[in-house]
């Protein structure tokens, strides 16, 4: 099979960018062993029209307003097996990286190239049926960031970014899920993350200019990247309390080494969450959810 989808955002300052992203996949199965094969070429074109006023930003990626073009070309072959209570999946992806940027760190239409291997490695054992599976993993991936993914997380964003990639070089993670009983279930996981250029929403400088642009008040965010790694633990249990009633409470706390930034900015080390289904006819239902973050860093020049 094979999937194709195009996204093309833009917004009133002149940014546009389009993205490309080509999926195919084959699968085959002989006895208790199955391999899968996906392909992914993702390709993103990104132009911003707009720079932040120089004299205020401690980092060169904002001073010229410029474009670049991404690719991503990889390839992940996957063998699976099945037998009895234990499922193994073995695999790797190659990543090939292309850049070509105009106006960013002095590339004048300069291609920059990289290639990388991660491990996409899982497994799971039925310790006592579906009372209680354990499972482990070792995974990692380059991911395409956008403006538009950017913007639908945070909708502050200025239109004066540099977009790149995220090197996520492994995530290590081993945990356990299952049911208490018939209507209650449950997920612990730990994990030790490793990222290159994690993408991180920093205040905007704010200068008093009656001439400033209409994000240059202190009201705005930037994305900048560093080299973090995270520990997480994450807990989740979930209740059926009827068929037409489910309640569901999360959560994760995490800790963040930095390489060049200060702090792990806006990365809250607390997250609580918990959410309520009602189903009173086939026709009608209601839910809600109640979220809690932690404390977060942030600083403003």
């Amino acid at each position: 099979k094979a999937t194709i989808k195009y996204n093309r955002f833009w917004d009133a300052t002149g940014s546009e960018e389009n993205r490309v992203i080509f999926k195919p996949s084959v699968n085959l199965g002989v006895a208790d062993y199955f391999f899968k094969l996906n392909f992914t070429v993702d390709y993103l074109n990104a132009k911003f029209d707009q720079a932040y006023p120089v004299d205020f930003i401690p980092t060169s990626e904002s001073d010229l307003p410029g474009e670049s073009s991404n690719i991503i070309l990889s390839a992940n072959p996957n063998f699976q097996l099945l037998k009895e209570d234990l499922t193994v999946n073995v695999g790797a992806e190659v990543t090939y990286l292309s850049i070509l940027a105009n106006n960013y760190y002095g590339m004048d239409g300069e291609t920059d190239g990289k290639l990388f291997v991660y491990p996409k490695v899982n497994a799971s054992y039925k310790v006592v049926g579906d009372l209680m599976v354990a499972y482990a993993g070792a995974e990692g991936g380059l991911t395409q960031n956008s403006y538009r993914d950017f913007t639908n997380s945070n909708p502050f964003l200025s239109p004066t970014q540099f977009i790149r990639p995220t090197d996520s070089q492994y995530d290590i993670y081993v945990g356990l899920k299952g049911k208490l009983t018939n209507a209650v279930s449950y997920n612990v996981r730990g994990s030790y993350l490793n990222e290159k250029n994690k993408a991180l929403f920093s205040s905007n400088p704010y200068t008093q200019d009656t001439d400033n642009a209409a994000y240059v008040n202190g009201n705005s965010f930037s994305v900048a990247y560093d080299d973090i790694k995270t520990i997480s633990f994450f807990g989740e249990l979930k209740a059926d309390f009827s068929k037409n009633v489910a309640f569901g409470i999360n959560g994760t706390f995490a800790t963040y080494n930095t390489d060049l930034q200060a702090e792990a900015w806006n990365l809250p080390e607390l997250r609580l969450g918990s959410s309520l289904d009602v189903n009173f006819s086939k026709k009608w239902f209601a839910g809600a959810n109640v979220f809690f973050v932690g404390e977060r860093f942030d600083f403003q020049i």
